[in-house]
């Protein structure tokens, strides 16, 4: 898989980070995504810590309702 960090800067990951408003950014490659950058906000909603987040290993699954994945799917790509 083609490396996700090199679409933005450590400078824009670092200040889309510390946004208060939940978001999360996704790199798409057909069926697979890495996750780019989720913000402070997007920790609060979730409850959980980055690294909570970050080390998931699906992360539509782990953090997404069953009956969204296929919408939050279609999202990323």
């Amino acid at each position: 898989m083609a490396d996700a960090n090199n679409c933005i800067t450590d400078v824009q990951r670092q200040a889309y980070e510390k946004l208060p408003a939940p978001l999360c950014a996704f790199h798409a490659l057909g069926d697979d995504y890495q996750l780019l950058f989720i913000s402070d906000g997007f920790c609060r909603l979730l409850g959980r810590s980055r690294d909570e987040i970050t080390l998931s290993n699906d992360f539509l699954s782990d953090f997404v309702a069953p009956e969204d994945r296929d919408t939050a799917r279609s999202a990323i790509e």
